[in-house]
């Protein structure tokens, strides 16, 4: 009784196995290639940010620039020597600098343009070394 109940467990699992191997072999590179996919996609993601960041550090800067020459010009409620307006330039360098900052580490990691143009390496980098 007990071996005919191994014999079928093992006749079960072979089976089972034989079954997972055939969906393998047959998804399995398909998998592998999605998965290459998404790797260069988020390093794509990760560096399109980075650029993105410093356009809009940029166009800040260009703006608060453009913005604090007509109020000096115009000297809208003694806008030219008040606390306001050092206020508001030190809140912009700030703004600006953290932005700018946030762009660079984003388009400097190396790893990022690995993944780009080489995602097997990128994906080995995410999975074993992270």
């Amino acid at each position: 009784m007990e071996k005919e109940l191994a014999n079928m467990l093992d006749s079960k699992l072979v089976e089972y196995m034989d079954g997972i191997e055939k969906v393998l072999v047959k998804y399995a590179p398909k998998a592998v290639d999605l998965a290459l996919v998404v790797m260069k996609i988020e390093a794509a993601t990760y560096l399109a940010l980075g650029a993105i960041l410093i356009i809009a550090a940029m166009l800040i800067f260009i703006l608060w620039k453009i913005i604090d020459k007509r109020m000096v010009k115009s000297n809208h409620y003694g806008y030219k020597e008040s606390d306001g307006r050092v206020a508001i330039a030190v809140i912009m360098f700030f703004t600006v600098t953290g932005l700018f900052i946030g762009g660079m580490i984003n388009l400097l990691n190396i790893w990022y343009w690995i993944g780009l143009f080489n995602p097997e390496i990128y994906a080995i980098y995410k999975f074993v070394l992270n």
